[in-house]
């Protein structure tokens, strides 16, 4: 699985940049490595800074492939979505990403992920 040449599919100036449709790119897909959704594992980590990477979901245990990076404090999103890492470097790209937001989250030109790792397929049953 990889992110490697999926786009941006939404992003909202001072809120978040979503991406992770692998299916069909515009957030439509839903689908992960572990099944159709997987449930939430914890609420540990807090959306109190721009950089929280963080599950998009469409309610309690509904994550699947699409995530969030949040662009400033976000603590509405704390107990609803897990927040599984942070950007540590590059918070000016972020903020140039944001450039090409829009009130109603419809990017004003691609923004596609170019290069990126891959997590290999793994049995979990």
């Amino acid at each position: 699985m990889t992110y490697e040449g999926t786009r941006f599919f939404k992003i909202i100036p001072n809120f978040v940049i979503q991406g992770g449709d692998f299916l069909n790119g515009d957030g439509t897909g839903v689908g992960s490595m572990y099944g159709p959704t997987f449930k939430d594992e914890n609420f540990r980590i807090k959306h109190r800074e721009a950089g929280i990477v963080t599950m998009a979901n469409a309610g309690r245990d509904t994550n699947a492939n699409q995530f969030m990076i949040t662009l400033q404090p976000s603590s509405w999103l704390d107990m609803k979505h897990v927040a599984f890492g942070k950007v540590t470097e590059g918070l000016e790209v972020l903020a140039k990403i944001a450039d090409y937001g829009t009130p109603n989250g419809e990017p004003a030109a691609d923004v596609v992920i170019s290069e990126c790792g891959i997590v290999p397929q793994i049995d979990i049953f």
